[in-house]
């Protein structure tokens, strides 16, 4: 017995190309992707998340920055486009932010989302590991 013919149009590659050729990539210049930072969170620190808390404001800014991070392919286009690229000691409140993943040999780094609130990252390749997005800076000024 014989199947009847699908109402739904099947795919064939030869016949329905999902890009033409004005939008296939260039092999020479290879994909723009290679370039970009990827951004992951694979060592973000639940902990210390306060994005639920960030001011209406400081929410749209953070969001602007990792649309801003993700355009940029290296230290020098993030400080062009207004990331900053402040180091972080493991030493005082900042410790906190060292953990069994991101331990102290690595290169954290800070960025000032607007007001209090910041941004902690670190660098492997293309790879823009966030570690924290805080409301409120940490208490720096007091001693113990």
């Amino acid at each position: 017995m014989q199947q009847p013919e699908s109402p739904i149009p099947q795919w064939k590659p030869e016949e329905n190309k999902i890009l033409d050729n004005r939008l296939a990539l260039n092999p020479a210049k290879g994909d723009p992707e290679d370039k970009i930072f990827h951004i992951s969170f694979k060592h973000y620190n639940n902990s210390l998340c306060e994005i639920p808390i960030l001011f209406k404001n400081r929410a749209k800014r953070a969001l602007e920055n990792l649309k801003t991070i993700g355009w940029c392919h290296d230290l020098k286009s993030l400080r062009e486009n207004g990331i900053d690229i402040l180091p972080v000691t493991p030493a005082g409140a900042y410790k906190k932010l060292f953990t069994q993943s991101v331990t102290e040999d690595v290169e954290l780094k800070e960025h000032k989302i607007e007001g209090d609130a910041r941004l902690f990252y670190f660098i492997v390749g293309k790879m823009f590991y966030i570690v924290a997005i805080t409301n409120n800076h940490f208490e720096t000024k007091k001693h113990r």
